[in-house]
């Protein structure tokens, strides 16, 4: 019994040192974009020259010519991918969660989902870990897509929203309100038009099917 109790709970730091982790090396990954982007100046012979921010600091990347960059020109791309895009249209019929704190309920693990995303905003119902119908909206965001090859590609994003069927048994404050925020990281993996989900909320780690529109 302990050490299964010793397992939830390594499990538990374990996925909040990755998460904190993953934060950190997106945060890095930003910063280190805007000094990787170049800027061409003409030279007086009208031959052109291509330079990096690292070896002209001060120098407005946006601009052709080099000149010196406007405080009020500076970009925000940290914010601005830290936001992300809108996620696409999709379906999300199903999915099961993996709880890292059971404790000593018997956790429902299908949950029976059924959702869709429509132009970076979210809705969908589903069986919670009680057993009880609950709803949630809100918006979906992709921080980054890659294309692993011509069909396959790898989504990441988050959504944050609001959502119902929960009580005290959840968190104390559940008790005194009928729906709750909730933040969740999302991975899609897809092929075609089809794929995977997976993601992490709080203390469960969920799998579902994707389908994109």
């Amino acid at each position: 019994m302990k050490l299964v109790m010793w397992l939830n709970k390594a499990n538990k730091n374990t996925m909040r040192i990755c998460f904190k982790l993953s934060v950190l090396l997106f945060g890095l990954n930003v910063l280190s974009t805007g000094w990787a982007d170049t800027v061409c100046a003409n030279k007086a012979d009208d031959n052109s020259r291509c330079f990096t921010s690292e070896e002209y600091p001060g120098i407005d990347l946006s601009s052709n010519r080099g000149e010196p960059a406007a405080a009020e020109q500076q970009p925000t791309s940290f914010w601005s991918k830290l936001w992300g895009t809108p996620a696409p249209t999709a379906l999300y019929p199903g999915m099961v969660t993996f709880h890292l704190e059971p404790g000593s309920r018997d956790d429902n693990w299908n949950n029976q989902l059924i959702a869709g995303t429509y132009k970076g905003y979210f809705a969908g119902t589903f069986i919670n870990s009680f057993y009880d119908r609950g709803y949630a909206v809100g918006i979906q965001r992709m921080w980054d897509t890659e294309q692993l090859s011509d069909n396959f590609k790898n989504s990441v994003g988050y959504r944050l929203g609001l959502v119902s069927g929960y009580d005290e048994r959840m968190v104390p404050i559940a008790a005194k309100t009928p729906v709750l925020p909730f933040p969740q990281i999302i991975d899609d993996i897809t092929w075609k038009h089809v794929g995977i989900e997976l993601s992490w909320c709080v203390d469960t780690v969920s799998a579902g099917f994707v389908v994109t529109l």
